[in-house]
């Protein structure tokens, strides 16, 4: 890594950081899901970066993936609400979330400090040739002083250019992983907690597309000049080409994409109990003192 990316690195880690501690002044029963996205990702672009991903605003029992296109939802007293948001900088991505209570609820603040507690005591340990699954241990022995579970199949990961997702997890129990931590990686860590099962299921209503880097379309081929463009490899949101390219338009888009394979979906990951979730993330560089970028 040099010194113009980890400058790179550092600026999407606070672009992302100041979106999501902005994300928490307005927050409130009442106010459209949808607004509460809206207004985060224009704090983004206003800080001079670009979403990594769309805002996902998933609540309660709704665990990740979650990016809504009309205003019918709104919050309501007792939600519990998971804020995932990230921002880049030429490609070099940060991510981080942080779990949001709509009022006191005692339910919800144990999900929330279990969740935060987790990862603080995952980035500590997360040095040089450190195990990942001495992070998952790390996480799944927080969960257990306060009584919850981790999610087991949702993990954290390898961020890398223009890559949000990259080929290592980073689990939230020891899953007898003993891939090491290398200097200079940069890892995406998100404890989820639950009091339920420990294990989501994806909902078949997709939100969330990507690109996957290659293949054309005989039609939409605006559309997919506009997502190459403007995303290339990076997630989108299915509301970001509502906006520009109306609804017709942008359901043939999609249709033809993954049916053609030129686009992954992805739907909202459901914690299969029923139970509400929690999560907390940050993205940290690995070094022997971990550095922090969405602190």
């Amino acid at each position: 890594m040099n010194s113009e990316e980890l400058q790179k690195l550092l600026e999407a880690g606070k672009i992302a950081s100041k979106a999501r501690d902005y994300a928490k002044k307005f927050l409130k029963a009442g106010m459209p899901v949808i607004d509460v996205a809206n207004k985060v990702e224009e704090k983004i672009f206003g800080l001079g970066g670009k979403p990594s991903f769309p805002v996902c605003t998933s609540i309660n029992e709704n665990a990740a993936h979650c990016s809504y296109w009309d205003d019918k939802l709104k919050l309501k007293q007792g939600d519990l609400i998971k804020i995932d948001t990230g921002a880049h900088i030429d490609g070099w991505i940060a991510d981080c979330a942080f779990s949001y209570s709509i009022g006191k609820n005692e339910e919800n603040e144990t999900l929330i400090k279990a969740s935060e507690n987790a990862l603080n005591a995952a980035i500590k340990i997360a040095k040089p040739k450190t195990e990942v699954r001495e992070i998952g241990r790390a996480v799944n022995a927080e969960m257990e002083k306060l009584g919850v579970n981790p999610i087991k199949n949702l993990t954290g990961h390898l961020v890398q250019r223009y890559k949000l997702h990259g080929p290592l997890s980073i689990p939230s129990f020891d899953n007898n992983d003993k891939t090491k931590l290398e200097e200079d990686m940069v890892i995406a860590i998100e404890p989820f907690a639950t009091t339920g099962t420990g294990s989501v299921t994806e909902i078949k209503d997709f939100h969330i597309f990507r690109y996957i880097g290659k293949g054309t379309l005989r039609t939409s081929r605006d559309v997919l000049q506009h997502v190459v463009k403007e995303y290339y490899t990076l997630p989108f949101s299915r509301k970001w080409l509502l906006n520009k390219f109306g609804n017709l338009k942008t359901t043939i888009f999609l249709q033809q994409g993954v049916a053609n394979k030129l686009l992954e979906s992805y739907g909202p990951l459901k914690v299969i109990s029923g139970h509400k979730a929690a999560q907390t993330e940050h993205t940290i560089i690995v070094k022997e003192k971990p550095i922090i970028t969405t602190k």
